[in-house]
């Protein structure tokens, strides 16, 4: 790793140097070695490799001024200048677009800050420079979703038809309502897919915010079968439900209730909604 004496600016190669000891540049200063670059909650400096939070402006070892741009392939946010994008590998050097032209609307979650247009992978974006959260109109977000889940679906199919362990949920850190860009309506906040733990701002009519990063993590979701999961868990709660429903039929009819033949078979086919309304007309109006 190398590090910029504060003294002199010469880059410092710490070489094998443990995190916590200290090496000397040839002027003599001592220099603290930092943390590798798995240290959690962490990006990497693309000049000397130390590790940075992720807002920062610029490297506390080296100096170098930080921009954050968004990789093309999976969407995470990465520090302008990197080769690779540390979340999914992708290559970047002349793959992605720093900022574009400045347009009317203003970002939801800065309120004035206005959103420009970058484009990622062919997918036109809007984005604030202040707190780096993205604007996607409603049909790209339908074809970026699409996309990653053929790309998920490709990907259980290579590995045997076993879905990946799903990672644990995050949580959201921004809280209250928004208003979209567009209309200037609240918009809806909703869990995506119902499990995946990101919580966004959808505008029905117009598109998402996406606050930093959680368009990477939703994509991520989707690629490694979220969307199968939540599926499959809905699947089972309604097959449970209408399992207790059953029992619960059972019961009354061991009373002396009756159903319509009608409305039995409705039951017993998982047609849940009509059977329930059926049996509340049977048993209380009848």
């Amino acid at each position: 790793m190398l590090i910029a004496c504060l003294k002199c600016k010469r880059h410092v190669d710490t070489g094998q140097a443990p995190a916590g000891s200290t090496v000397k540049c040839a002027c003599g200063l001592s220099i603290l070695v930092p943390e590798g670059p798995s240290t959690a909650g962490k990006m990497n400096c693309p000049a000397c490799g130390a590790p940075v939070d992720p807002k920062a402006q610029k490297c506390q070892f080296c100096s170098t001024a930080l921009a954050t741009v968004i990789c093309p392939g999976c969407f995470g946010a990465v520090f302008y200048g990197a080769k690779h994008c540390l979340h999914c590998g992708e290559a970047l050097e002349g793959r992605v677009v720093i900022h574009g032209d400045e347009t009317e609307r203003k970002c939801p979650r800065c309120r004035e800050e206005p959103l420009r247009v970058e484009v990622v992978a062919e997918a036109a974006i809007e984005r604030c420079n202040r707190c780096e959260g993205l604007w996607v109109d409603r049909e790209t977000v339908e074809r970026l979703v699409k996309r990653h889940r053929e790309d998920g679906a490709a990907r259980l199919a290579a590995a045997g038809g076993q879905l990946p362990t799903a990672a644990a949920p995050l949580k959201a850190t921004a809280d209250g309502y928004l208003r979209c860009p567009v209309c200037n309506q609240l918009m809806w906040r909703q869990n995506f897919g119902k499990i995946s733990g990101v919580l966004i701002d959808v505008c029905r009519a117009h598109g998402t915010w996406f606050d930093r990063d959680e368009l990477h993590r939703v994509l991520e979701f989707v690629r490694s079968g979220g969307l199968e999961r939540s599926a499959r868990k809905t699947r089972d709660l309604l097959e449970a439900e209408v399992q207790q429903l059953q029992q619960r039929v059972s019961n009354l009819s061991a009373r002396g209730h009756t159903l319509f033949p009608e409305s039995q078979d409705r039951l017993q086919s998982g047609n849940l909604a009509v059977g329930i309304a059926d049996w509340f007309l049977n048993v209380f109006l009848k």
